[in-house]
């Protein structure tokens, strides 16, 4: 996403992150639009956000699979907000809804299945490292 942004955060609410995104020409495809692989990526990003700003330090997530349905084009100036929901989770594993939407409606939704995996002794908690960074903003 480094190289596709940049992305902005925002914290909706005390348990709930944003993320957003304006597209540029560099992200778009043959026909002008934003290209799928970005639109994947961003929700892809925005649902392990949503579980790791959640999350206890001691978990990080990755994806174990990622369905994607593509609803209507975006386009270059075009602001995308991200959110995700958590479906369910069980010991090792959580379910993850995402929605990306445009400024004419959702632009794509997505469903996923991220693995908990232990992150290292010491590790800052997902949510202190962005309430930190927006608070410089």
């Amino acid at each position: 996403m480094t190289l596709n942004g940049p992305v902005y955060a925002r914290i909706v609410d005390e348990d709930e992150l944003e993320l957003g995104f304006s597209v540029q020409s560099k992200n778009t495809n043959l026909n002008g639009s934003c290209h799928g692989a970005v639109i994947m990526g961003l929700l892809d990003s925005v649902m392990g956000a949503s579980i790791l700003y959640r999350l206890s330090a001691e978990y990080s997530v990755v994806t174990l699979s990622l369905s994607v349905n593509f609803l209507r084009p975006a386009h270059v100036g075009d602001f995308l907000i991200g959110r995700g929901e958590i479906d369910g989770q069980s010991k090792s594993h959580v379910f993850v809804a995402g929605r990306l939407k445009g400024p004419d409606g959702v632009v794509a939704t997505a469903t996923g299945n991220f693995s908990k995996v232990r992150r290292p002794q010491g590790s800052a908690r997902f949510s202190d490292v962005v309430k930190k960074v927006l608070n410089r903003s």
